[in-house]
């Protein structure tokens, strides 16, 4: 979804540099160059070359780099905090403005209200440009993303987000002032890539899907367990579940929820496929008769809004 909003900014003419925190995907790397430009990416900034641009940065306004560093080691931005952290997420920012620096860029976007929002505000203050945010859904409403986040947003020249739901949601956090730099853009999908299936009877076993991390604001443990009703009702039918889990900080939901998934006997009856390339995805709406997206509130405040899975299927399934 990311890349489709880099592509329609692409498409209007905008020349777009893309950066990411995270080390290259090969499938969503032709993902990006088939709708826009490829990525460049923090880690592959050399040390050699961080501590020309750390040079560059200080001589170029020393007070400056000495506030953004004292700003940083003093605020509250994470839920964890340390002097090697903090030195970590300040050269993120360098590395940010390194790679910046010679494209020509005069605005930073941050798809995401996290600390990717942190990293571009060290970035344009270094390099004096603007910056913007994308708030989203879990990088506004979990409880350990909290720290810091009112300062991302009021710093930043302007805030995009999803939903009037949101929009309240950080009315509320940043106050009125804020009102007139929050714009709400809705989510969107290109209609090209979605044709929408035939309506026909439904196929016997009934096929159902269900599109998400394996993550507990995605309610899955209450899809298993409506699962396991409709097999004891007598009901046929096999459920596929496409998505991975994410990162450590989730394993333990991801184990608990694959015992759940052998305590109920459900090996028959749902499959889970893990992540696949959006074409797949696609051939899987498209084969499916029911899409089922159970989400809820999780424990630490993440919650969908508007969750693209569901956009995508209305899309294909309406």
């Amino acid at each position: 979804f990311v890349q489709r909003e880099v592509a329609a900014l692409n498409d209007s003419g905008l020349s777009i540099v893309v950066v990411s925190d995270v080390l290259p995907d090969r499938e969503l790397q032709c993902q990006a160059g088939a709708v826009g430009p490829s990525a460049k990416y923090l880690h592959a900034v050399d040390e050699q070359m961080l501590r020309r641009y750390k040079r560059y940065c200080f001589f170029r306004s020393p007070l400056l780099y000495l506030n953004l560093f004292v700003y940083v080691l003093c605020h509250g931005y994470h839920g964890y905090k340390s002097f090697d952290f903090d030195r970590t997420v300040f050269k993120k920012g360098i590395a940010l403005a390194a790679l910046l620096k010679d494209s020509g860029i005069n605005h930073i976007h941050s798809p995401w209200a996290d600390n990717c929002a942190l990293f571009a505000l060290l970035a344009s203050r270094l390099l004096g440009v603007s910056y913007s945010v994308q708030a989203r859904a879990h990088d506004i409403h979990r409880k350990t993303y909290l720290n810091g986040l009112v300062e991302r947003l009021a710093n930043a020249d302007f805030v995009i987000t999803n939903t009037r739901y949101n929009a309240s949601h950080i009315n509320a956090l940043t106050g009125a002032p804020r009102a007139g730099r929050l714009h709400v853009i809705h989510n969107g999908v290109r209609l090209d890539q979605f044709q929408p299936a035939r309506l026909e009877n439904l196929s016997s076993p009934l096929r159902m899907l269900c599109v998400a991390r394996l993550i507990e604001q995605k309610g899955l443990m209450y899809l298993l367990k409506a699962c396991r009703l409709l097999a004891d009702k007598g009901y046929t039918f096999t459920c596929e579940i496409i998505g991975g889990p994410e990162s450590s900080l989730f394993m333990n939901y991801y184990v608990a929820l694959k015992k759940l998934h052998r305590n109920l006997a459900l090996e028959d009856r749902v499959f889970f496929l893990g992540s696949q390339p959006f074409e797949r995805v696609l051939e899987k709406y498209r084969e499916t008769d029911i899409f089922i997206l159970p989400s809820v509130i999780a424990q630490d405040g993440s919650r969908d809004i508007t969750p693209n899975e569901l956009i995508e299927a209305m899309a294909l399934l309406a």
